[in-house]
């Protein structure tokens, strides 16, 4: 049965990464990737909410863990995304609040890393990957891939899965468009999946 999206809310926003103010239950997962690869149309297209979350027009200003409700055992959670800041001090912080927040929320049970299709892995998501324990579950999204032809896309699925083969991960890779709604359906299956096998009612 897949899970209704449709009463999906904005919980709270949080600058710790142990989000104390949030209490750590039922099951979060987390949307990480460089500012500007589509995690808060990410969110709108799953709860055909054009407008829940809101994206700045300018990559990278976005410095809070942002949290969403789907129900009372299920949230959403949009990370701080990484890269185009032209600030130092707010690159490390924002380093500084995906990777703490990874280590010490025990109920994060999975993570989807959206990757532009056109770009695919760079330095961050590297770290990101080494970063992550074993017991998290990781999908990657190859967002935008409405941007490239069938031959384009396989071709760069081809070379994603060859920079994968370095870490010791069964890692899912899914090509998303919110434009065409290709994967939606998929990404919809592994949060039912995941919820399913977390949550004990």
């Amino acid at each position: 049965m897949i899970i209704n999206f449709h009463m999906t809310h904005f919980l709270t926003s949080s600058i710790y990464a142990k989000c104390m103010d949030v209490k750590d239950c039922g099951i979060e997962i987390a949307l990480i990737g460089y500012s500007n690869s589509g995690k808060s149309t990410l969110i709108n297209c799953l709860t055909r909410n054009k407008k829940l979350s809101r994206f700045s027009k300018y990559p990278g200003r976005t410095s809070l863990i942002n949290f969403f409700s789907v129900n009372e055992n299920l949230r959403i959670v949009d990370l701080p995304g990484y890269g185009y800041s032209k600030v130092h001090k707010n690159k490390q912080k924002n380093y500084s609040l995906v990777f703490n927040y990874i280590k010490y929320r025990s109920c994060l049970k999975g993570i989807f890393l959206l990757i532009d299709i056109r770009r695919l892995l760079r330095d961050t998501d590297i770290k990101f990957l080494r970063y992550c324990k074993q017991c998290i579950n990781i999908v990657i999204l190859l967002t935008k891939c409405d941007k490239m032809n069938v031959s384009c896309q396989n071709r760069q699925i081809k070379l994603l899965k060859k920079q994968l083969f370095y870490f010791s991960k069964n890692i899912k890779i899914i090509l998303f468009s919110s434009v065409k709604c290709i994967g939606l359906i998929n990404v919809l299956k592994i949060i039912d999946f995941w919820f399913y096998k977390y949550v004990i009612f």
